[in-house]
């Protein structure tokens, strides 16, 4: 074994990075990890060898449930209630389940060692739950857990954040021992805010400890029991817990008041922001914010999202929207070319997501996008994600996708599209090498293509070899089999690492099934599927090369039938 692997710190970082390559599967959300693939890797080497052991339990259990202490290594006590059974806890009319955990066994002091070789891993414990149908952990259970001998420093070393699911009556007092030792709190009302809520994150505020590095507050906004004259303002109780935090770097609410929001605009150590909403936004002053690194808003009205951003001194580096109604173009226009016009503002993550799915896309009235949208935002030449919904139709060429990737060098992620129905677009799967070719740690692009056609002659396309690339959309268009074919052997030997490409065909009236969505049928995973199948045939030595004749009439027989096999069984 190389002597490097037996230092614990580059351990940590290798098991770390486990589940990046792991995952044949498209992930929606770039971030994710394919977690039962992990888990299970980090368990076979956490078996392997003693040197390995701690650094995959570290892996293992960083972030974990309170459920899986107990279900895992503390003996305990499941009551499950019957009919006419007594309710201690007030709990039968919320937790489907009907058991939970009432109390732990006695453990002797090698149980107790075994326990904390694993609670010395964990560094985000919840505690709680969103799913009525978890078992519920009653308090002599969790106050068995907090007494371990040592204390909490000893058992629990690592830990730094705790997430509470605030639904069971009684719990939220026992959690006070585990809140007073750590940076960050996340707190979620199920149901309802309420005073024994707020009295957490007052003493949370209040608790002689480390420093409040973070807090996130997710609550239904109309639902504390204040009168009705102050309904949907910010509590004054919660408002005052957070003034207090001089130090906070990390802030998330569901709503915030205009005098919070101010104070927070003033600390220099406030680096992330997240917004649900904002009582009267339409008084909202210009606002400092001097190192805000990321801001993240919720909002259901575009033009809320866009007014506050405008009222920002300094635009943060990262800027991620989600919206309810539809993405204006005359509003994604005004923010960029606002955005562009700050003095050092130097912008390299941008992103807008629709949370409610759009109704009637194709009737939309909408303008097309053209490159003078985006022009403003190409003088960020650090631009790494962006990630944006238009209402129209995008007409960008080729040629405006070089100009944007070639001002964009390191781009990770580029994602352009149109929630309306465009089965023509502008440019072609030209585009998508011109981007790979300007653009070396591109992952994900998304752009609406005409992928029958190709601008040039193909050189450029028999050029490149791109080593990043994950994901590929390409929208809506005409495509015959020969086309698939010719995309399949082009992408499989161009792009080594891609995993998951999308393409919707129209459908025609005649080839109308029940799986048909919007007259288009979803085709990118047959794709996926012959660039697996070409990759194998490659490696086996079965083709000679990529652009093998034999291999390229499979292919578009492959092609052939698939679009026939899948009407006839209603894949999508």
């Amino acid at each position: 074994m190389h002597p490097a692997l037996g230092l614990s710190e580059v351990l940590e970082r290798i098991f770390s990075r486990i589940g990046d390559e792991l995952d044949d599967d498209y992930s929606p959300s770039p971030s994710s990890r394919p977690l039962p693939i992990r888990n299970s890797t980090l368990a076979r080497l956490a078996r392997t060898c003693k040197t390995f052991k701690k650094p995959a339990i570290d892996g293992l259990w960083s972030e974990i449930p309170a459920t899986r202490i107990y279900e895992s290594l503390i003996p305990h006590l499941v009551v499950m209630w019957k009919e006419g059974d007594p309710d201690p806890y007030d709990w039968r009319e919320i937790t489907v389940k009907g058991t939970w955990i009432a109390d732990v066994r006695p453990m002797s002091t090698a149980d107790q060692l075994n326990l904390m070789e694993y609670t010395t891993s964990i560094r985000r414990f919840t505690l709680g739950s969103p799913d009525i149908a978890e078992t519920a952990i009653a308090a002599p259970a969790i106050l068995a857990l907090l007494s371990l001998p040592g204390g909490l420093d000893v058992v629990f070393p690592r830990l730094s954040r705790v997430h509470i699911y605030h639904q069971l009556p009684g719990l939220l007092q026992e959690y006070l021992p585990l809140i007073f030792s750590v940076e960050c709190i996340r707190l979620v009302a199920i149901s309802r805010i309420d005073d024994l809520f707020m009295a957490l994150v007052d003493a949370f505020t209040t608790r002689k400890g480390p420093h409040v590095q973070e807090i996130d507050l997710q609550f239904k906004s109309s639902d504390w029991h204040s009168d009705q004259a102050n309904r949907g303002s910010f509590p004054t109780m919660l408002s005052q817990a957070v003034m207090r935090c001089e130090n906070l770097r990390t802030f998330a609410c569901t709503v915030l008041d205009q005098a919070t929001l101010l104070r927070l605009s003033g600390l220099s150590s406030l680096t992330f922001l997240e917004l649900h909403g904002l009582d009267d936004i339409d008084t909202t002053p210009t606002l400092q914010f001097l190192s805000l690194g990321s801001l993240k808003l919720t909002f259901n009205v575009f033009s809320d999202a866009v007014y506050f951003i405008l009222r920002l001194v300094r635009i943060p580096p990262s800027i991620h929207i989600r919206i309810a109604d539809e993405p204006s173009a005359p509003l994604s226009a005004q923010l960029f070319d606002e955005i562009s016009r700050v003095p050092e503002a130097n912008v390299h993550a941008l992103t807008l997501e629709r949370f409610v799915p759009p109704i009637h896309p194709e009737h939309t009235h909408d303008p097309p996008i053209s490159i003078e949208t985006i022009e403003p935002l190409l003088k960020f030449a650090g631009m790494r994600v962006f990630r944006w919904i238009f209402l129209g139709r995008v007409h960008l060429t080729d040629a405006n996708v070089g100009l944007v990737t070639q001002s964009w060098p390191l781009l990770e992620q580029l994602w352009i599209n149109s929630e309306s129905y465009d089965h023509v677009p502008f440019a072609t799967l030209s585009s998508i090498f011109i981007a790979a070719q300007h653009c070396p740690h591109l992952e994900y692009l998304s752009l609406p293509v005409d992928a029958s056609r190709i601008t040039d002659d193909g050189s450029l396309a028999a050029e490149i070899r791109h080593e990043s690339l994950r994901v590929i959309e390409l929208g809506t268009s005409f495509v015959d089999a020969m086309g698939l074919a010719t995309i399949v052997h082009t992408f499989a030997r161009a792009f080594p690492r891609l995993k998951w490409v999308r393409l919707n065909l129209p459908v025609g009236g005649e080839d109308t099934d029940s799986q048909t969505s919007n007259g288009q049928r979803a085709f990118g995973w047959r794709i996926c599927e012959a660039i697996k199948m070409l990759r194998q045939a490659k490696e086996n030595g079965r083709i000679a090369s990529w652009t093998d004749e034999d291999a390229l009439k499979i292919l578009i027989r492959y092609f052939e039938v698939a679009w026939d096999t899948d009407k006839s069984h209603g894949f999508e």
